[in-house]
């Protein structure tokens, strides 16, 4: 068995502090997943939630992503590679964060595929409703529903930092501590309005499942402070991460 959930304890960003758990504190994330704070077991691998609500674990043997020790595209920190064939974790959860009006999602991956729109994602796989976050062709990419794909101006391959915001108002995109131009169009009233039965991570639940070639070593859930703040946090990762 290898249990690296104490990890977390020894990781740090310049200037002091305990890494990750300060950031999952001092941004006030809702939920915050990382594979600093993670347990392989056998064929189950399980990713904590900082939060202590909601951990993601794979269904089944078959679906249980690779874990690497040491990654270099991350700074050395260990990581998580979907297949992009039967790999993914997931939990259950009701009415997942629905009433929302403004909120951050943040990501921290690698693209390997080139497309990881499922990198991290809620889903309701009985009405077929899905907010999926991830990138495709080496863009940031926000999907709801089946509604046109927001895609990102930036073009950049290799590890990134992505985010997506929304004020209430309007929504916009972050990548590597820089607005990218986004062409949001989500209403305030309708931001996570999904009755989300499902987290994931690798995958896109629903009738039919969509399976993501990406290696992913963050995902987490905040409250909408400024832009400001959301740089800010990207930055820090940026730096943890030595993107």
């Amino acid at each position: 068995m290898l249990n690296i959930s104490n990890r977390i304890s020894i990781n740090t960003i310049g200037g002091g502090g305990d890494g990750l758990t300060k950031i999952f504190t001092d941004y006030g994330f809702l939920n915050m997943w990382s594979t600093d704070n993670m347990l392989v077991s056998g064929t189950t691998t399980t990713l904590y939630d900082y939060a202590g609500e909601h951990d993601l674990v794979n269904p089944a043997a078959v679906n249980q992503p690779t874990f690497n020790a040491t990654d270099s595209d991350f700074n050395n920190k260990p990581s998580i590679e979907y297949d992009g064939i039967a790999e993914y974790i997931q939990k259950a959860v009701s009415n997942y964060r629905t009433g929302d009006t403004d909120g951050v999602a943040i990501i921290v991956l690698n693209d390997v595929g080139g497309a990881s729109r499922g990198a991290f994602n809620w889903s309701n796989a009985a009405s077929e409703a899905y907010f999926a976050f991830g990138t495709t062709n080496n863009k940031a990419q926000y999907v709801k529903s089946n509604a046109v794909p927001l895609n990102s101006s930036a073009t950049s391959a290799g590890s990134k930092v992505i985010g997506l915001s929304f004020d209430g108002v309007n929504g916009k995109s972050f990548e590597d501590g820089v607005e990218v131009t986004f062409g949001d169009t989500t209403a305030a009233s309708g931001w996570l309005d999904l009755g989300t039965s499902l987290l994931t991570s690798g995958a896109l639940i629903k009738s039919a499942t969509l399976y993501y070639n990406t290696k992913v070593v963050f995902f987490g859930y905040m409250p909408f402070v400024s832009d400001a703040q959301t740089i800010a946090l990207q930055n820090e990762l940026k730096t943890y991460y030595g993107i």
